[in-house]
């Protein structure tokens, strides 16, 4: 029996003892807070201080105490709105206490409001003036507040914030007694600092000492060490490291799930990063799910006007994108933007990041003017905060002028590119990225005006650059040396661009192998350049190798597929193989109306894919009236037009805008979702999983039919707007009168095509004769015909604008270029447009036949040059 009372006793003291704080010794019980705190175990700690009533405290230092660990525990489990009354607290029972004292707890309150959706400036303003009275300019306390001032300072000014904390590091390694845990607190900021610059090798490199430092000195499960591993993950991902950005982030998932809890923002903050891993990954699938998880979450966790939760929905937002639900993302966006304006502000950079985000999913969805109004938005916020010359505003200027460009405004995006070039120049170093990136664009926006010999020397800069900063194998310079070999293509330099091409296609297969989306891409690119050099016969193996590579990955109807089809025919055509080139063409304009009908393009890909692949449908319409089938010459040759009106401008949106939101909304749905497939299932090797998604596409592609067709029968608006009635020779016929005739103008590579009917049922097909440089002529003559004064108002321009001149070269065309470039050598100013006039007439004159010179009425469809001018400016009769 005596060995039995003692185990008795203990086990009464075991049992009693959570109820008996109140009689342990304040001190200990606060100190014990204090180390579970300081430990990361916030909810052990907050256990400790609700064991005992607040009214056995009675000390002011030891109400000071509680609250001041309640508050940084409430923090420490994301408890953001019920950290301030504690904090409050702490300050209130600070009242007459040492200024140390006082300048912790007003740290403390700051920190809280860093936290919060208003500015924290004033609170950390506050805490500095306290920290220098209480520890002078070098001491912690002052450089505790200048981490925290820099932290929020680095979402808008991260150079300034790096500044500040290299001299708050510096300071640290000087003061007494080592303070090893608030140096690793500045060395994470600092990381932060350099990764909100981009500086993604540096802002590693310091993160992981800071990482070393903090497994050492807390654990590798502390809350600040996976702050740290979190942060590393988001390098390495942005070094492309993605293997590794993988491990670090699943063991921040797991310790942060363990030691915070699932629903913890922090822990939802990874989850949110891995989203983004899977987006880069195309597992958009798997990336939605998740992303929908984390966003309701938040939602309940911190509400829906909470920065966190907005943020996240923005992230949700491109994953609907990205799965194809198109509407829903850039809603959800929409949303998310609203709310961001709503509670961050429109002048923060977290509303502006997330207006950026919306501009961007509207722009990949073809809505170039809204996406263009949105970016000029963000625009006018972020001059009005930063400046002309800040680097949030030449991003933004950066992506206005992709948006001009796509919209064909090639003048003012080379001038927003340059400016935006230009404030570079001055602000970052030569082999910066995005100084280089924007160079790179230039190139391409100078390439797309014709102004070959400026993006020559643009790009040849680039070029130089990027093989010195990142080497000659990197994806970006291999880019700009493809973009390089493109523009000396244009420039008729074919020996050089060959040399290119063949070049970046022998490393692609090395680094990609041959199947590779980009290494396919290169070999492309050789061939067609090898085909405008008149290497027929090597061209035409290379297409074919490509074609084959890419209708067995890709299908035969995919865009790319389709793309290299009509760059063989074109080599086929060239080198005189007629029957067969048509043949091939035949295949590209089918399958391009079978990607039209069956909701394969979505609305940015479709515009890019028949501006690219409407030419060939004209190259059809001449090999058929050369071959002498003028009905299917006729049907192609309409179908050209009626593509270019449909597909490459705004009158598909316009015939889309006749539909109900929701219907609008379903159809685009479809699309996007049907171009997210197209995208995935070429990189599906399992053969049960592409049949899965191969079957997904063609029951899309069948409701996307169904419902198109149904619309169009529901809606005569939209089935009017949507739909061209193809006139045939026949018909054609029966609308003229007898003195009337119609002209067809088809401007093929190079062949210019006259197709003429007339009201006696007469028809028949002409080649014109060639015109050297029909295209600058007519520019000219449509510059001067601008002009009250003609000629001499592009002479004598109003003040402001350029002068220029118009030429006539030996060949008998015309040009017309800036008075500051100086004489046309051999060539004779022009002081009349009607000079112009009577050459283009005279050309003109002598090919048509004369069933057309006769007749007595005109109605022309011109195409090409001839579009640039109205046909009454010709007068040959």
């Amino acid at each position: 029996m005596p060995l039995l009372r003692p185990l008795i006793l203990a086990a009464v003291f075991v049992l009693v003892g959570p109820s008996v704080y109140g009689q342990q010794p304040l001190d200990a019980a606060i100190e014990q807070a204090r180390q579970l705190m300081d430990r990361g175990a916030y909810s052990e700690s907050l256990a400790v201080l609700d064991a005992f009533p607040a009214s056995a405290v009675q000390q002011q230092t030891n109400r000071r105490s509680i609250s001041t660990i309640r508050a940084e525990d409430l923090l420490g489990q994301a408890r953001f709105a019920e950290a301030g009354v504690p904090a409050q607290a702490a300050l209130d029972a600070s009242a007459g206490l040492s200024k140390q004292d006082v300048a912790d707890t007003l740290f403390l309150v700051a920190k809280v409001a860093v936290t919060g959706d208003a500015s924290p400036t004033e609170a950390l303003e506050r805490a500095l003036s306290a920290a220098l009275e209480a520890d002078g300019p070098d001491g912690l306390r002052t450089l505790r507040v200048k981490d925290r001032m820099a932290l929020v300072m680095s979402t808008s000014r991260a150079a300034d914030a790096e500044k500040i904390m290299q001299e708050v590091v510096a300071k640290a390694n000087l003061l007494p007694g080592n303070p090893e845990r608030d140096k690793l607190r500045f060395g994470n900021t600092l990381g932060i600092t350099l990764l909100r610059q981009s500086k993604f090798d540096a802002g590693r490199e310091a993160l992981a000492l800071v990482y070393k430092g903090r497994v050492n000195l807390l654990s590798k499960s502390h809350p600040e060490t996976l702050e740290t591993e979190h942060n590393l993950g988001y390098a390495l991902r942005r070094l492309g490291r993605a293997q590794e950005a993988d491990d670090a982030l699943a063991e921040v998932l797991r310790l942060r799930t363990q030691v915070l809890g699932a629903d913890h923002p922090d822990t939802l903050t990874t989850r949110t990063l891995i989203v983004r891993q899977l987006i880069d990954k195309s597992k958009f699938d798997a990336a939605l799910t998740e992303s929908r998880a984390i966003t309701d979450l938040l939602i309940w966790r911190l509400g829906e006007k909470n920065v966190r939760t907005i943020e996240a929905m923005s992230d949700l937002a491109g994953a609907l994108f990205n799965s194809g639900y198109a509407s829903e993302g850039i809603d959800t966006e929409k949303r998310a933007y609203s709310l961001a304006l709503e509670v961050i502000g429109e002048s923060k950079p977290e509303t502006m990041n997330i207006g950026h985000e919306y501009a961007g999913l509207l722009y990949q969805s073809g809505r170039h003017g809204e996406a263009l109004a949105m970016y000029q938005r963000i625009l006018r916020t972020t001059r009005d905060q930063f400046g002309d010359e800040s680097i949030d505003t030449i991003a933004t200027l950066h992506n206005i002028a992709a948006v001009l460009s796509d919209l064909g405004r090639n003048d003012e995006a080379i001038e927003t590119y340059r400016y935006s070039l230009a404030v570079l120049v001055k602000k970052l170093p030569e082999t910066h990225p995005s100084r280089l990136s924007v160079q790179n664009n230039l190139s391409l926006a100078l390439r797309t005006a014709g102004r070959y010999a400026e993006a020559l020397e643009t790009i040849t800069e680039v070029v130089r650059l990027r093989t010195t900063a990142l080497g000659s194998e990197n994806h970006l310079t291999l880019l700009s040396r493809s973009n390089m070999g493109a523009i000396l293509a244009a420039l008729g330099r074919y020996p050089e661009a060959v040399d290119i091409h063949r070049d970046v296609y022998t490393i692609r297969i090395r680094k990609f192998g041959e199947t590779h989306p980009e290494t396919l891409k290169s070999l492309h690119n050789l061939a067609a350049t090898l085909g405008d050099a008149g290497q027929r016969d090597e061209a035409r193996q290379l297409f074919e190798k490509v074609i084959a590579v890419r209708t067995r990955k890709l299908g035969p109807r995919n865009v790319n597929t389709v793309i290299s089809l009509r760059g063989l025919a074109s080599v086929l055509v060239a080198n005189g193989d007629l029957e067969e080139g048509r043949s091939l063409y035949r295949r590209v304009v089918e399958a391009a109306e079978t990607l039209r009908s069956e909701g394969g393009l979505s609305d940015a890909l479709r515009r890019s894919f028949f501006s690219t692949i409407t030419p060939a449908y004209k190259s059809l319409a001449v090999l058929e009236a050369k071959l002498g089938d003028f009905e299917g010459a006729m049907r192609v040759a309409e179908l050209s037009k009626a593509r270019t009106l449909i597909e490459t401008s705004s009158t598909r949106g316009t015939a889309r805008n006749a539909l109900p939101v929701a219907d609008r909304a379903a159809l685009s749905d479809l699309e996007f979702r049907i171009a997210a497939l197209d995208g995935r299932i070429p990189g599906t090797s399992d053969v049960a999983q592409r049949s899965d998604l191969e079957a997904q596409r063609s029951g899309l592609t069948a409701d996307f039919v169904a419902l198109d067709a149904t619309l169009r029968s529901k809606y005569p608006l939209y089935r009017e707007a949507a739909e061209f009635k193809l006139a045939n020779a026949k018909d054609a016929a029966l609308l003229l009168a007898e003195d009337s005739v119609i002209l067809e103008f088809v401007q093929g590579d190079p062949d210019l095509l006259l197709l003429w009917i007339d009201g006696k049922g007469g028809r028949g097909s002409v080649l014109l004769p060639a015109y050297a440089n029909l295209s600058t002529t007519l520019e000219a003559y449509r510059a001067a015909l601008a002009m009250p004064d003609g000629v001499a108002g592009l002479r004598y321009p109003p003040p402001g604008r350029p002068r220029k001149l118009i030429w006539k070269l030996r060949d008998g065309s015309f040009r017309m270029q800036a008075a500051e470039s100086g004489a046309v050598e051999g060539a004779k100013l022009v002081s009349d447009s009607e000079e112009i006039r009577q050459e283009l007439s005279s050309w003109l004159l002598k090919a048509l036949p004369t069933e057309v010179l006769t007749a007595r009425r005109w109605y022309v469809s011109p195409d090409g040059p001839f579009a640039l001018i109205p046909p009454r400016n010709l007068e040959v009769w």
